[in-house]
């Protein structure tokens, strides 16, 4: 039967589903859309922070050309799996220290970029200044970590999202028995309860 053809009725069911699925598929991409790019400013932002951190605890081995020191604070970063790559320049601007070991080459700079922390090249990257007290800068600190972050992120969003859709429920377990009842759960009680289903 051609659409022509279809009694008013189904043509308004058939238009309000249709405007129905166009509003919820505009409204999920927004939601994906906001969640992404808030997921890399937050993302961006821990970088940051661990960045802080690790030129703050880099500024005596910097002073003191302590380069077993440097590479001992950088191989902290292990405990972070997204984290490929970090370097220490000194104030010349040449590789001080590098985490992992022997890293150099395509996937450092050879020298240190402006300050700041971007996504380029599939990574997000940074270039901390390693100051003292003073403002005294003895180096610059660069981090690169991948984006598994964000991805980890949007898959376990979008596995509670089905778990909490009533089409991927596990079925609900049976009901416990009220206390006050005495026989077996299943068997109807001769005597009257109290508890509301």
């Amino acid at each position: 039967m051609a659409l022509r053809d279809w009694p008013i009725k189904q043509k308004l069911t058939a238009m309000l589903v249709l405007i129905s699925g166009l509003v919820l598929l505009l409204t999920s991409a927004a939601f994906a859309g906001y969640q992404y790019w808030s997921l890399r400013s937050a993302t961006r932002d821990a970088l940051a922070v661990r960045g802080r951190i690790i030129a703050a605890n880099s500024t005596a081995s910097l002073a003191f050309a302590n380069v077993a020191d440097a590479r001992e604070i950088l191989s902290a970063l292990r405990v972070d799996r997204h984290v490929v790559a970090a370097v220490l320049y000194d104030k010349g601007g040449r590789v001080f220290a590098g985490y992992p070991a022997g890293v150099a080459g395509d996937v450092v700079p050879a020298e240190p970029g402006p300050d700041g922390y971007r996504f380029e090249r599939g990574l997000l990257v940074g270039f901390q200044p390693v100051e003292e007290a003073g403002s005294q800068r003895l180096g610059t600190l660069y981090l690169a970590s991948d984006l598994g972050a964000i991805s980890d992120t949007f898959r376990l969003s979008g596995v509670r999202g089905r778990s909490r859709s009533p089409f991927w429920r596990w079925p609900r377990p049976p009901r416990p028995c009220p206390p006050a009842r005495t026989t077996p759960c299943g068997r109807p009680s001769s005597a009257p309860t109290s508890w509301a289903p």
